[in-house]
């Protein structure tokens, strides 16, 4: 679980605004020797989403918010793409390589709120996303 602080709506103030708010996590991936891993980002809630927003799920009571991830360095959002490891899976990036034997690679992630409607409800705001490992 990532948990966003708590967003002020009038702080976005035009459809596609991103939030200074944000919370930062990273997953360690243990490769093999020799590994040059790629990742694709999925919308778990829907998985032919290939915009830059995860879908917000049910459970949420906010509207005209949703969730975008960013990459070390990125200034736009990931796009998403198909949970699947086939080699150049629509939207998947390189990650980095490793020499060592067990080596482990870090992902690191920023999680931000992004504007996706003129109009903002109020209430608790859950996406789910999923991260599909290809080890070429």
């Amino acid at each position: 679980d990532v948990v966003l602080p708590a967003l002020v709506t009038h702080s976005l103030k035009e459809v596609g605004a991103v939030s200074n708010a944000s919370a930062s996590f990273s997953i360690g991936v243990n490769c093999d020797a020799n590994v040059e891993l790629y990742a694709t980002l999925t919308d778990a809630s829907n998985p032919a989403n290939t915009s830059d927003t995860l879908t917000l799920t049910g459970n949420s009571t906010a509207t005209g918010v949703g969730i975008q991830m960013f990459r070390p360095g990125q200034t736009a959002a990931q796009k998403l793409g198909p949970d699947s490891s086939a080699k150049g899976n629509t939207n998947q990036w390189y990650i980095g390589g490793t020499s060592a034997s067990n080596g482990t690679i870090s992902v690191p992630l920023t999680a931000k709120y992004v504007k996706t409607e003129s109009t903002m409800k109020p209430g608790t705001v859950s996406a789910l996303g999923t991260i599909t490992f290809s080890y070429q």
